[in-house]
Order: C-alpha cells, then structure tokens, then sequence
C-alpha cells in the first residue's frame, strides 16, 4: 500500500542517485517519517503484563484464577489418560504440560484440536510428539477449560486413543473447580 511518505522516500532516493538537491520539505518529510518508524511501541507492548495492573482484577486473584484453571485442567487430562510432566512440586500455572499415552501422537493431537477451534502446542525438542502444552494465561475462565477438554476428549476418540467413562475427564475438572454439573 502506498502512501505519501513512500513518495517522499522514493523522491529522496532519486535526488541522491542523480545527485541532486532534496528540497527542504522533502527533507522535512523525510526526517519526520524516521522518526515515526523509530518511535517506541504503545507501552503494552513493550510491557505486555502492565495492562494486568490496570484491570479490575488485582494480581493476586489473577494468579489464583490461573493456578485454579490449571489445576482444573490437569485433573480433567490426567482422567482422559494424560499424565503431568514434571515435577510436581514446580508446576507451572500458566501452561500445563502433558506426556501423551503411548498409543496417540502430540503432534497428531495439536493437528486434530485445531480442527475444532482450540489452539494448543506441541514440542520442537526431543519430546516432540510426546508432550503437548495447553495454556492457561490471560482472560481464560472456567468454561474455556470446559471447553478444551470436551476438545480433547473428542480428538482422543478420534484419533483412536484410551477409551473413557464419557464426560470422565469434564467431571474431573468440574470437581476441582468446584462447578456444580459440567456434562
């Protein structure tokens, strides 16, 4: 898409080829548009995590909120199959990471779930195709963790993996949530 500074730039390469004088407000034009390109990004960008201190909700609960919604979703994982990988003890509340059953491919998973709407990971490094990633961070709530596992459970039986008490795994996550009726 062309705009008035891509003639301004293209007019100012032309004077230097054929060595000749830029006009001053070409000049003018030209300094401007550098400066605008230099310029520094709104803040949020530069400090993604200020925009948290800004909301209503205070850090605290934010953290809360992300160590309930992992723990929901790592019990509604572990009922469909999938164990936790790690060490208990320095679990992550913002992605939770699973080793895949023995029968099923992580990367096979991240292709299935994506054909539902749920975006997940996988791993580039030796676990790949062993371990999948699903996070837990920003304006998540309970019902988009509800809604990942009924993802995954159906790509699980797609993909011809472990079978399971249907609604096992949203049960799971219901109980940890504390929600009433998840199925």
């Amino acid at each position: 898409r062309l705009n008035s500074s891509h003639l301004v730039i293209s007019y100012a390469v032309f004077c230097l080829k054929k060595n000749r004088p830029i006009s001053i407000i070409a000049f003018s034009f030209l300094v401007y548009t550098f400066f605008l390109m230099i310029r520094r990004p709104p803040r949020s960008t530069l400090f993604p995590y200020t925009t948290l201190f800004r909301s209503d909700e205070g850090v605290a609960q934010v953290c809360s909120r992300h160590e309930k919604l992992a723990g929901a979703l790592r019990a509604g994982c572990n009922a469909l199959g999938f164990s936790t990988y790690g060490d208990e003890r320095a679990l992550s509340s913002t992605v939770v990471v699973l080793n895949v059953p023995e029968r099923l491919d992580g990367g096979a998973i991240v292709r299935q779930l994506y054909q539902h709407g749920t975006v997940i990971a996988g791993s580039r490094n030796k676990l790949s195709g062993r371990v999948i990633r699903i996070g837990t961070m920003g304006s998540l709530n309970e019902g988009d963790i509800l809604t990942d596992l009924a993802h995954l459970t159906q790509a699980v039986e797609e993909l011809g993996g472990p079978k399971k008490e249907p609604g096992a795994a949203l049960a799971a996550a219901a109980a940890r949530l504390g929600t009433a009726n998840a199925r």
